[in-house]
């Protein structure tokens, strides 16, 4: 649902600002705001609490437990105890390597300076700090450990779970028979998949799902430059970087179209980006349209959850730790 069509649908219903704000938790001048369209890009979740009130109407009940909120928060990365007793600092792996959140200094356990052909002293990467990084540290990591590089700084990635993959998969193979029956030129791909967003030597992404139109930033390698299309499954872990710091990247590389999807609330946020950037909030009852596409074809949201809940639907309870 885009918010021309929350505001149509605020004007059929007979509701002020003052309305939806009470029905949504809101404030009065943020949802005039956003109604309006004098805020372009509205935050997570206002789009959240909009669109659980309009859908919440649409069907004639309102859900108790969303009743009143409308300050919905995405779950925050992770935070790990170490063995380093005094230092506030992210576990990014179990073998001694760590992160401290004040210096944002990166401790591996093995600290070898090193010289180069033409005797040039490089910092390992003890010595360097968040921001430094290159791509020869990135290829440098093991192939068992998965990182992104963004801007210098390197952000772990924790093994997606099974939902997570499978909402991935499902979105990669629509994109897959759309473009196979249209005789389409465009490559979908799905991660793991290395993209030289930038085309320099400090950013290396690694979105959930992509779709490539340019073939000439193809390779047997990696992406080189802008995908078209870029797809991000939100997961615990990575909520804060896909919301905020994938969004500007990936606004400011030139991706056409971004879209974040939502496993818990089963929403699909669309940006497209281009002169000015349109927003979209598409429920599970929803189809999405393919932007890059020009709406031609768009991914069936019901379908899509129906089949991720009967994957689970033996599943009683989450296994013991």
């Amino acid at each position: 649902m885009t918010i021309e069509e929350m505001n149509q649908k605020r004007k059929e219903m007979g509701y002020s600002y003052k309305k939806v704000s009470e029905l949504s938790g809101l404030p009065v001048s943020t949802v005039q705001k956003v109604l309006s369209g004098i805020t372009k890009l509205p935050r997570y979740d206002t789009l959240i609490a909009l669109g659980r009130m309009f859908s919440d109407e649409d069907s004639g009940e309102k859900r108790e437990k969303h009743s009143g909120s409308g300050n919905y928060e995405p779950p925050s990365a992770p935070v790990f105890v170490s063995d380093n007793p005094g230092r506030d600092i992210y576990c990014a792996e179990s073998e001694g390597n760590y992160i401290n959140m004040k210096s944002n200094e990166v401790f591996f356990a093995e600290n070898r300076a090193y010289k180069t052909n033409s005797g040039e002293t490089k910092k390992t990467f003890a010595e360097k700090k968040q921001g430094e990084y290159t791509l020869e540290d990135y290829y440098a990591l093991p192939d068992e450990r998965r990182v992104e590089l963004i801007d210098g700084v390197i952000y772990d990635m924790a093994a997606p779970a099974n939902l997570h993959q499978l909402i991935a998969g499902e979105i990669y193979f629509n994109f897959v028979n759309i473009i196979r029956n249209n005789k389409g030129r465009c490559i979908p791909y799905m991660s793991p998949v290395d993209v030289q967003l930038d085309m320099d030597d400090k950013t290396m992404v690694q979105p959930d799902v992509i779709v490539l139109c340019d073939r000439k930033k193809n390779s047997k390698k990696n992406i080189y430059g802008a995908p078209d299309l870029l797809v991000e499954v939100l997961s615990p872990s990575t909520a804060k970087k896909d919301m905020s710091l994938k969004f500007k990247k990936y606004k400011e590389a030139g991706v056409r179209e971004f879209w974040i999807v939502d496993p818990e609330e089963e929403h699909v946020i669309v940006h497209k980006f281009g002169e000015t950037t349109q927003t979209g909030l598409y429920g599970r009852h929803t189809k999405v349209p393919i932007g890059i596409f020009n709406d031609e074809y768009s991914i069936d949201l019901e379908e899509l959850f129906n089949y991720i809940d009967s994957a689970f639907e033996e599943v009683d309870e989450e296994p013991e730790e």
